[in-house]
């Protein structure tokens, strides 16, 4: 390929075989059509980084997400005699139903956090400009002690001079905030998974009893798909061949999988094929 260079004498151009010569490059003449330039297209990796660094966090977060229901799931139907997988509960199943409500969830906490912070942020912000100026009209000579004690005791002199007597800063502020709320969202998380715990085992207790379990929701979005809903069942079979447990009133459907539907009547958990029985779902 030919590229056009000026001349010796800049009287024209010169046809210089190859690709571009260095002063050509310098006195910025167009590069050749098809061909890419390396020196000044930027690099691409940065947005790959971001993206696969998202990718990695989503992941991790579904993860963790599947570890803490999975336990809730398996502590509600083991008290039934089943597992969750018995009635479709696999771990598609489990973070698909409950994406919205986590969201939704986490969203409010977030939101929480936030305004948590801030708030804390003014307060710390107005309280440090209230205690140093009492401490001026209490103490006179404050800075001059305070100098004493950071001769003394450098780290102690640094942290109360900090308080008492330099200007509160508002990047300070907000360091303190979000280390203070961060230190309140653990406990508060803490919580609320002990929370639902005790309440998965509540609602465990009324399933293994035959009584009614609606699943847990979020705004109206749903985090625990469990439930023990009132139903009536059709029997497709002979009446030679229908369980006596689905005449019952007090029939509870706990959901279909692998070819089977499960029901809770009292105290005792029924199985039967699903091609045999059709269900009628009350509210």
């Amino acid at each position: 390929m030919n590229v056009l260079t000026p001349g010796v004498n800049g009287s024209g151009p010169a046809i210089t075989a190859g690709r571009r010569t260095p002063t050509a490059a310098r006195r910025g003449l167009t590069p050749i059509a098809g061909r890419r330039d390396l020196r000044t297209t930027p690099p691409a990796s940065g947005t790959r980084i971001s993206l696969r660094a998202l990718l990695e966090a989503g992941g991790a977060a579904a993860a963790v997400l599947y570890v803490i229901l999975s336990v809730y799931y398996d502590r509600f139907y083991s008290r039934l005699g089943i597992e969750p997988g018995d009635v479709g509960l696999d771990r598609t199943a489990i973070i698909s139903r409950a994406v919205g409500g986590v969201i939704a969830l986490a969203a409010t906490l977030i939101a929480v956090g936030v305004i948590y912070s801030q708030l804390l942020l003014v307060y710390s912000y107005f309280m440090q400009r209230l205690g140093q100026h009492l401490l001026r009209r209490t103490t006179p000579n404050a800075e001059a002690d305070i100098e004493l004690i950071r001769r003394r005791s450098p780290l102690l002199g640094t942290l109360v001079a900090a308080t008492l007597i330099e200007r509160p800063s508002m990047s300070v502020g907000r360091k303190r905030s979000a280390l203070l709320a961060g230190l309140f969202a653990v406990p508060f998380l803490g919580l609320v998974l002990f929370t639902t715990w005790s309440t998965v085992n509540d609602a465990a207790r009324a399933a293994a009893s035959g009584q009614v379990v609606r699943p847990f929701t979020f705004l109206g979005l749903r985090v625990l798909d469990i439930e023990s809903r009132p139903c009536t069942a059709n029997w497709l079979g002979t009446a030679t061949t229908q369980p006596a447990a689905l005449r019952s009133p007090d029939l509870r459907c706990l959901g279909s999988a692998n070819g089977t539907t499960i029901f809770r009547v009292g105290t005792t958990t029924v199985t039967v094929p699903a091609g045999q029985v059709v269900i009628s779902l009350q509210s």
